[in-house]
């Protein structure tokens, strides 16, 4: 089986900061218009957000997280943000292992802070 080196790797896992911020907004503004058909004033309404921050995500990417979420609560869509850091799958009985360790050394540290 012949495979390309391209098709192992995902397509956003070379981009900058700033294309991912910009890439970002124009899905926001895709799913906005296209999916919701609402105005930026109809996304402002439903989210609590300026029609000024939104226009300007859409161009650029800028928002804050807390905007960001808002957005993604109007859209339906904030529960991505839950899995947006979760640990991989692990593929061995050590690595389970020595993830089960770390998260304990965590939870012993948040016990000692209390």
């Amino acid at each position: 089986m012949n495979m390309n080196i391209d098709e192992l790797i995902p397509v956003n896992a070379f981009l900058t900061p700033a294309q991912i911020k910009k890439k970002v907004g124009e899905q926001c503004r895709i799913l906005r218009s296209v999916h919701f058909r609402w105005s930026r004033d109809r996304l402002a309404e439903k989210s609590g957000v300026s029609r000024a921050t939104i226009q300007r995500f859409e161009a650029g990417g800028d928002i804050s997280l807390s905007n960001l979420v808002s957005l993604a609560q109007a859209m339906s869509t904030s529960d991505r943000f839950v899995t947006l850091f979760e640990l991989p799958e692990v593929s061995s009985i050590a690595e389970l292992e020595k993830r089960r360790a770390a998260l304990n050394r965590i939870e012993r540290t948040k016990a000692r802070r209390r």
